[in-house]
């Protein structure tokens, strides 16, 4: 009896062609997940870290992370590829079969030949299936990195157009200042009037210096403002 059950086993058993295929599609679909789950966590690693400040190190694991999720969905691509190619194609199919191939030399008819085809279809179509599901999984990984990205460009970009923004501001004041002291160094030495001993003139001056520039940086910032150069 356990004889005939064992005979029972290895007839309803797969052929070994498709055992070998299934082992390799199965290690293969393991290593892409495991390649998945790294980078997933990268990418999640660096979404955390990208609520902070930004570093050069930040920069680098995205850098890092978003080259990882390319290249693992190019190689989903192509094995989804590959594997469509096969399952396009009935002839390829058919000579999956060694085993039948090997005990039957003749042609099989066409209901044999479909017959034939339909295993190995169902089992390539099943591990299509998985491969589909990874590289949606690294797609949309590939968006969050791309959201993360995006978020740290505007960071970036923000505080280019405050320091653009801070060289505006002390370039006006530079530029005023250096009006007064162009004028001042003109004819303030170079002409002489009846005020020189005059002690109160200095006060008065002085005063009358600091509202020009005060009044030239106001009047400047103003026509920047309208102009939009303050937008941050």
């Amino acid at each position: 009896a356990a004889a005939a059950a064992a005979a029972t086993g290895l007839q309803h058993a797969a052929p070994f062609e498709f055992l070998a295929v299934e082992s390799l599609l199965e290690g293969l679909v393991q290593v892409l997940a495991t390649e998945y789950n790294s980078v997933a966590q990268k990418a999640v690693n660096v979404s955390a870290m990208s609520h902070g400040s930004v570093s050069q190190a930040l920069l680098e694991n995205m850098r890092g992370t978003k080259s990882a999720a390319d290249a693992l969905a190019s190689r989903l691509i192509r094995i989804k590829a590959a594997i469509t190619l096969v399952l396009d194609d009935d002839n390829d199919l058919y000579l999956m079969n060694l085993s039948a191939l090997w005990d039957h030399s003749e042609r099989h008819n066409q209901v044999e030949f479909e017959q034939l085809c339909a295993e190995p279809e169902l089992l390539l179509e099943s591990y299509l299936q998985e491969i589909n599901s990874l590289l949606t999984q690294v797609l949309l990984t590939q968006r969050k990195i791309l959201n993360t990205e995006a978020g740290l460009m505007l960071q970036l970009d923000t505080a280019r157009n405050k320091l653009l923004l801070y060289s505006i501001v002390f370039a006006v004041l530079s530029m005023c200042t250096s009006a007064v002291s162009m004028v001042a160094g003109i004819f303030g030495m170079n002409l002489t009037n009846s005020h020189e001993t005059d002690s109160g003139w200095f006060t008065s001056v002085t005063a009358i210096t600091l509202g020009v520039v005060g009044t030239g940086f106001i009047a400047t910032m103003l026509v920047l403002y309208r102009e939009g150069a303050f937008w941050v």
